[in-house]
């Protein structure tokens, strides 16, 4: 699962708090500055680990099938990329080029080998919010999930998404809780840590950009 929630710009604060809860209160979704320009994108990627209790072998007997109950638990481990928004913007072949990113991570290895033989995985899937640069009914993702099936040489690859009015449902949102909760308690993000002042695109302006992230 993945998602990008939020930018998060520089010396502003980087989530604003609404106060009081029965106060009203407007704020733009996803973002605060659509100009991107001095801001970067928290890319997170949740690993799903889905574990069922296992029965008893004489339950099934004993039990009629509509009264059994499989406890299901989801855990996992997420890990956030820090995109610059300005020269690494969401699109489709950028989304697909951080999978092979993570493969190289030695700790995530667990999730995308076999445990017993170490090799890769022969089925992946990939749960989304239906952004344009990941929508499953998008051509080029097809494309691109057929490349990735050869070139892997995985027996099956999938890719669900969630409609826009359902994306709460996605089990990545959780991890936003917490991150947006470190950002709140976080001061605002300096654009200035190594140049004073910069222009949009320079080499300076990059380099205060990766300093922030």
């Amino acid at each position: 699962m993945e998602d990008a929630k939020c930018i998060v710009c520089g010396d502003i604060a980087p989530v604003q708090k609404p106060g009081k809860t029965w106060r009203n209160f407007e704020t733009p979704d996803h973002t605060f500055d659509l100009s991107r320009i001095n801001a970067v994108t928290p890319m997170t990627h949740l690993f799903m680990d889905i574990k069922t209790e296992p029965q008893p072998d004489d339950a099934a007997l004993l039990i009629p099938k509509t009264d059994v109950v499989i406890n299901v638990t989801r855990t996992g481990k997420a890990v956030t990329l820090i995109n610059l928004s300005f020269t690494e913007p969401e699109t489709v072949f950028y989304m697909f080029n951080e999978l092979f990113l993570l493969m190289c991570i030695p700790s995530l290895d667990k999730f995308f080998r076999n445990q017993k033989t170490w090799k890769l995985k022969e089925i992946m899937g990939f749960i989304v919010d239906n952004g344009p640069s990941e929508a499953a009914s998008n051509f080029l993702v097809k494309m691109l999930l057929v490349r990735l099936l050869k070139f892997l040489d995985l027996d099956k690859t999938t890719q669900r998404s969630f409609a826009e009015y359902l994306s709460k449902q996605n089990f990545v949102e959780r991890v936003r809780t917490v991150e947006n909760k470190a950002l709140s308690d976080h001061r605002p993000f300096s654009l200035k840590l190594v140049h004073e002042t910069t222009s949009p695109g320079s080499k300076e302006h990059n380099e205060n950009m990766e300093r922030m992230a």
